[in-house]
């Protein structure tokens, strides 16, 4: 992975922890406009778009599955880490 997929994967994790936060009626419309944003943004800054949108394609894929990886993670460490509750005796 170069230094260029770096932002995707960062700005994906953020968003998997930000979407924690968020209601879970909105969760997967926020999560997806975000996703989609955030992905066209890192293609643009990047300059990647004015070689092809695939670019756009691409950036978004790895924002998203870092999003769901850095949600998946959120949940497991409330819910069972040292204080998060978890299972209880």
């Amino acid at each position: 992975m170069n230094l260029g997929e770096v932002f995707p994967v960062l700005s994906g994790l953020f968003l998997g922890l930000v979407c924690g936060a968020v209601r879970p009626c909105l969760r997967n419309h926020v999560g997806l406009a975000a996703a989609l944003l955030l992905g066209y943004l890192i293609a643009a800054a990047a300059g990647e778009l004015r070689i092809s949108w695939s670019y756009m394609l691409f950036d978004t894929t790895l924002v998203v599955v870092s999003a769901a990886i850095g949600y998946i993670v959120c949940t497991y460490l409330c819910h069972c880490g040292p204080s998060g509750g978890g299972h209880q005796a």
